[in-house]
Formats: C-alpha cells, structure tokens, sequence
C-alpha cells in the first residue's frame, strides 16, 4: 500500500499494489476462488491502508457533491472507513493461508502528557478487532545492546510475542504450546515454527 518494495527486490516475492477499495475486495476473491500456489500473505502497511480507506471516502463524498471539501470528514465517514476495513480483515481471516498485518506503534497518553503503553496506530474499534482476528499480535523493535565482552555496541531487531507494562501484545497457542517473550532477529519461518512446536532458534 504504500509503495515500499525495495526490500524485496530479488526476492521473489509476489506484490499487488491497492490503489481503490475495490481492489482490496478483488485481492480477497481472486485469493478465495483461484488456484494461486500462495501460502502467507502481507498487508504493509495496515496503518496506511486505514488511511487510504479514509480519504476515499472523502473523495467519494465530493464526487456524490456532499461536501465541496474532501478533507472535512464526520465521524460517519471514519466509521464507514472503518467498517470497511474490519469486513476485509474478517474476509482475509477465513483464507486457507497466513495472513500479516504490518501496523505502526502509538502511545496512548494518560493524562495528557504520558505515554503508558505502545499499541496500533488505528482507530480503537478498528485496533479491537485486529487484536480479536488475529492468533498473534506483537510488538517489534530495534535495541542497541552492550557485547559484555568486547563492549561492542550492536542493534538486536526483537519482536515481542508476550504483553507487558509498556505496549500490547497477545497470543493465540495451541493446548500445551508454550510462547517464549520474544523472538530474536525475527523471520518468518520463526513465526511460524511457534506454531508447529519447532525449535524457534
């Protein structure tokens, strides 16, 4: 959705680009109905896709003439924005496949001026129900750490899988499987190894 493929470029890896809605339902029916080899899908990013959601609405509002302004929206309009979405979420959830949600972090300010916990940037009902389809949700960052022997600095990317004090998290497991805090450097096939109790290291 945003346009951002250079981490992939020769990868292999298969991209649609989603200019409209429509082809947001159209990704999920040719996803439903074709014979199309594809096991795990990406949505990146969410937060934009919400945002993509929202300024079609206003630009739908000018063209049914409205409103002459596309960037006044009402609370209708983020709640059609928003219904849309969570339609869509709950359409690529019943796809015989994985299904990823990118989304970027917001604090949430208690008392006007503290950040007590890091969770999705979307409006709260759209961010319920994200927390509600998904099996996982986890909250990723880059550390620099301390090397006790060398004193070398050095980034760790880790994705935790576990909530605490200052962001969300959560995790759907299998009767008997066991969710470790985090993963290390993150990759996919980590993920999803948590999932078939393979050794995530």
């Amino acid at each position: 959705i945003e346009d951002g493929y250079l981490s992939v470029v020769g990868s292999g890896i298969s991209k649609v680009d989603l200019a409209s809605y429509k082809d947001f339902q159209d990704l999920f029916v040719y996803l439903k109905s074709q014979p199309h080899g594809f096991d795990t899908l990406w949505v990146d990013s969410f937060t934009e896709a919400q945002r993509f959601v929202v300024a079609e609405v206003a630009r739908d509002k000018v063209n049914r003439r409205e409103s002459k302004d596309p960037y006044k929206l009402s609370l209708e309009d983020y709640g059609l924005a928003t219904e849309r979405l969570r339609q869509w979420v709950w359409d690529l959830r019943s796809l015989p496949m994985h299904v990823f949600y990118v989304c970027l972090a917001k604090g949430v300010i208690a008392k006007g001026e503290i950040v007590v916990k890091q969770t999705i940037a979307t409006p709260a009902k759209l961010a319920d129900s994200l927390y509600a389809y998904s099996d996982l949700v986890a909250y990723y960052n880059v550390e620099e750490v301390t090397i006790t022997e060398t004193q070398e600095k050095r980034e760790v990317r880790r994705l935790h899988l576990q909530p605490a004090s200052d962001f969300v998290a959560k995790a759907r497991m299998p009767v008997g499987a066991t969710m470790p805090s985090a993963l290390v450097n993150p990759t996919l096939d980590k993920i999803i190894a948590l999932y078939h109790n393979d050794d995530p290291k």
